[in-house]
């Protein structure tokens, strides 16, 4: 009988919210930019990867305060956009993550609105002018106050490599993850 309850609430639980997510764009709620940033920090040592860490911030988030639809978005979406999607150094991930949000909620349909592409550009644009790592969670880190470099890329070989190498770093230290942390806690402050 406890089983037949417990599947019966379930099932009235999920009859709340519809089966299929609404078309996008979806709703975007105040969000407070500096826990975006810390959860994006934790979440990049914790589930492995700047992608995840941007997105998963923003998303958990949204499905805190927003709620539906955003609670039927799986959490690890972005999994595949660490170290430059695969491993290959390309896009940086936490800016994979962020695009995906803010495509979700800037979308249109029509081919002459591109406010998506615009904010993305920006975004991109922002990223390769900023000196990475930033202090702002230093607070956090084993590692504060680490060497500045400038990205010059939205790509993350360009961006690693050029930080490793003022850094006296590798690709594999505790200091590259830190950096890394820290850039995606940075990407999900800034477009919190």
């Amino acid at each position: 009988a406890g089983g037949a309850i417990g599947s019966a609430v379930t099932v009235s639980a999920r009859a709340a919210e519809p089966a299929v997510p609404p078309p996008l764009p979806w709703k975007w709620v105040q969000l407070d930019p500096l826990e975006a940033g810390r959860r994006a920090y934790r979440f990049y040592k914790e589930k492995g990867g700047c992608g995840t860490a941007s997105y998963l911030s923003m998303l958990s988030l949204l499905k805190e305060k927003a709620g539906h639809p955003w609670t039927t978005m799986p959490d690890m979406v972005m999994a595949h956009a660490a170290s430059g999607f695969g491993g290959h150094g390309t896009l940086c991930g936490a800016l994979a993550g962020a695009s995906t949000i803010i495509n979700m909620v800037t979308y249109s349909d029509k081919r002459d609105d591109q406010q998506n592409s615009q904010i993305i550009d920006r975004l991109f644009w922002w990223y390769a002018e900023q000196e990475f790592p930033p202090e702002r969670f230093d607070d956090l880190s084993p590692k504060p106050k680490q060497i500045r470099v400038k990205a010059m890329s939205p790509l993350c070989h360009t961006s690693v490599s050029k930080w490793t190498l003022e850094a006296g770093a590798t690709i594999k230290s505790e200091d590259k993850i830190e950096r890394c942390a820290k850039v995606a806690g940075e990407v999900a402050y800034t477009v919190t």
